[in-house]
């Protein structure tokens, strides 16, 4: 129970951080839009796969997990940004980042 209360704080933590960094004050086209359910995405599956494998690795006591998933976010995120702006792809590198630090971070974390 007080993973799942964990996860739902991390959650609510981490979208707060990425409305943060996907508002963009300095544009000049207040409409753009398109890759805002990209960074919601990318926000939501870090936090996801890191927290799985923060709770797995828990239990194995390995260190090869964080390396794949670290890897397998960042192949996933490069994959899907192929044909981003290069300042959307650092918001979508910046985001897999912050929500990979609070999928790692345990309770006393949060």
């Amino acid at each position: 129970m007080i993973t799942l209360l964990t996860y739902i704080l991390k959650l609510l933590l981490n979208l707060f951080v990425t409305t943060i960094l996907i508002t963009d004050i300095n544009s000049r086209n207040k409409q753009n839009d398109k890759n805002l359910k990209f960074m919601i995405f990318c926000s939501f599956f870090s936090l996801t796969l890191s927290s799985i494998c923060y709770s797995i690795s828990a239990i194995d006591q390995s260190s090869f997990y964080y390396a794949a998933t670290i890897i397998i976010i960042f192949l996933v995120v490069n994959s899907l940004t192929g044909s981003f702006e290069k300042d959307e792809k650092l918001k979508a590198y910046l985001i897999c980042l912050c929500s990979i630090l609070f999928g790692f971070g345990g309770f006393s974390l949060i």
